[in-house]
């Protein structure tokens, strides 16, 4: 896999898929990187930089048991497409995903409360991202560089604390930002005033909304915003292509 070695050196490789959803990281060992005095594993944490630099990495299944992501795990893995963030993720450090240019959406798991300073730095091939309600902070410059990115959906009603510059470099009038119904003007006072359009929508209620003949399913998520693979049972938010979004009930 092409990346850093144990002294930090860039290494060739050819490993593009990776699915570590039954790994189980535990503290001990060697360390992984040489350098700084010697980088540790931790239990259940995907520690600094270990993937740092793998830019043929294009798919990554964390594991199910992971409780945090370190700081700059996956920093230059400009080839990542695919990544899964288990449900057990409660924190992403700072620049975790610097420069994955590769990413063009993602759905930050419900159990996340913090998003670490510069997390999303320089992600220009990110289009869209789903903010959870458990979402209470997010640091400094997190989407800083987010060139491409044409809608957030955010679906905590008290506004995070936030640090600054979180979204500078996006393009201010190509993305939406959708708030929670009765939120607008804390949103609009905050960080995300840095976008042109923020519309409010109603993420536990069910609307009539007229879609196209011809608008196609593109995704698909629980109330508090984490992406479904399938109908699920209870409330589903459906995102079409034509740029609605329909409230639907499986029973």
């Amino acid at each position: 896999m092409a990346g850093r070695d144990y002294y930090n050196d860039g290494t060739d490789g050819k490993l593009a898929i990776l699915d570590l959803s039954e790994t189980k990281i535990v503290k001990g060992g060697l360390p992984y990187i040489k350098y700084m005095g010697g980088v540790y594993t931790s239990n259940d944490k995907l520690g600094y930089a270990a993937f740092s630099g793998c830019s043929g990495l294009t798919s990554l299944t964390i594991p199910s048991s992971v409780t945090s992501i370190g700081e700059s795990a996956f920093d230059g893995c400009s080839g990542l497409t695919s990544l899964t963030i288990p449900s057990s993720v409660t924190s992403i450090g700072e620049s975790a995903f610097d420069g994955c240019s590769g990413l063009t959406s993602l759905t930050i798991p419900s159990s996340v409360t913090s998003i670490g300073e510069s997390v999303f730095f320089g992600c220009s091939g990110l289009t869209s991202f789903t903010i959870p309600s458990s979402v209470t902070s997010i640091g400094w410059g997190a989407f800083c560089g987010c060139s491409g990115l044409t809608s957030i959906y955010v679906y905590t009603e008290k506004l995070p604390n936030m640090g600054s510059d979180v979204f500078a470099g996006c393009d201010a009038k190509k993305c939406t930002v959708y708030v929670p119904k009765g939120t607008y003007d804390d949103y609009w006072l905050s960080e995300f005033g840095y976008f042109e359009n923020i519309v409010e929508f109603d993420p536990t209620g069910i609307n009539n909304v007229i879609t196209s003949n011809d608008a196609k399913e593109l995704s698909r998520y629980s109330v508090n915003g984490q992406r479904l693979s399938a109908p699920t049972k209870g409330l589903n938010l459906v995102k079409y292509s034509d740029g609605s979004v329909k409230k639907v009930v499986v029973l």
